[in-house]
């Protein structure tokens, strides 16, 4: 069973506050292409105006789906800082913002 398209989130960017929001995209991705993705972060940035570190768009450049096994490494200790900063049961000094956890 399928959402009427009405009712599908992505069409209501005002309802996602508070909530802590990442997108990850590969340019070049021909699966999941990245220019909707863009769209929907940039409908969200408006509500997200008081506290942008709670929205983060990670976009990899000159890549397709299958992304290489750096970006993956990338991808991952991304993923799993934003969730340590994010996720409620975490405690303790938040980690870096999305993007500077190298």
């Amino acid at each position: 069973m399928t959402l009427p398209r009405a009712h599908s989130p992505h069409h209501h960017p005002d309802r996602f506050f508070p909530a802590a929001v990442l997108s990850q995209a590969a340019e070049f991705d021909e699966h999941c292409p990245p220019g909707p993705i863009r769209a929907f972060h940039a409908a969200l940035d408006p509500y997200y105006a008081a506290e942008p570190d709670r929205i983060a768009y990670v976009e990899y450049p000159g890549v397709r789906h299958a992304l290489t096994p750096e970006l993956i490494a990338e991808s991952e200790r991304g993923l799993v800082a934003w969730f340590q900063r994010w996720l409620p049961q975490w405690s303790g000094e938040a980690p870096p913002p999305f993007g500077e956890w190298k």
